[in-house]
């Protein structure tokens, strides 16, 4: 006996192929002639990603289904915006499919019980997006390396918030959730790298040997006096 969220995915699958399969034949027939074969494609991709969407809000439990889901509408807008606005792909086609894998594992978050793991793959996915976005504007290698760093040295504060909160609910503290407060040391190594690439590493390193040398002979200085 099929459970009622079988029936209705079964029913909103069924439904895509149907109107897939009647766009394709009324646009091999000639019925369609404004609607570009990237238009149909794209539309395709989407309304796969809604089906794997559909299946999940039917069952809550399949939280994967959302991962395929926001991928496939991401594919999806990427391949139809290149009928829609010709060259638009070019220069946001990285951030879009990019962000909307990002956006899959962020929508997967509230469901996995007060665990942080989702933040990683999210705010990595939506750090590339932005450079680039960014590398649209001929952004130079040291500048996208900063924002790069950064992205992910807020992806790590974000891990840390997020882990303490939950941790401290009455749900985490019954589960046993680990502390996060180790996600303090990367995020903070990864600032520095953001600097370090934001003033260049040949300027930082003309900096760093002599003050190197002078704290070096500063600390040999006093312990020969103690």
């Amino acid at each position: 006996m099929v459970s009622g969220r079988g029936t209705h995915s079964s029913l909103f699958f069924g439904f895509v192929l149907i109107v897939l399969g009647a766009v394709f034949l009324l646009g091999n027939f000639g019925y369609l002639p404004h609607l570009r074969a990237t238009m149909i494609v794209g539309a395709a991709f989407a309304l796969g990603g809604l089906a794997f969407i559909f299946g999940f809000i039917t069952n809550s439990r399949s939280w994967g289904l959302l991962i395929p889901g926001f991928t496939l509408l991401g594919l999806g807008t990427l391949i139809g915006l290149d009928s829609i606005a010709p060259g638009a792909q070019q220069l946001w086609g990285g951030s879009i499919f990019l962000g909307s894998i990002g956006l899959a594992f962020l929508a997967v978050l509230p469901f996995q019980h007060g665990q942080w793991w989702p933040l990683i793959p999210a705010g990595s996915l939506f750090t590339l997006a932005t450079v680039a976005a960014l590398g649209t504007h001929r952004l130079g290698g040291d500048y996208a390396a900063a924002v790069f760093f950064l992205g992910l040295a807020a992806t790590f504060v974000l891990v840390f918030f997020y882990g303490e909160a939950a941790r401290l609910t009455p749900a985490g503290a019954k589960a046993g959730l680990a502390p996060t407060r180790w996600a303090v040391i990367p995020a903070a190594c990864l600032v520095g790298l953001s600097f370090i690439s934001f003033i260049g590493w040949s300027r930082f390193f003309n900096v760093f040997w002599p003050v190197a040398l002078i704290l070096a002979g500063l600390a040999i200085l006093l312990g020969g006096r103690r």
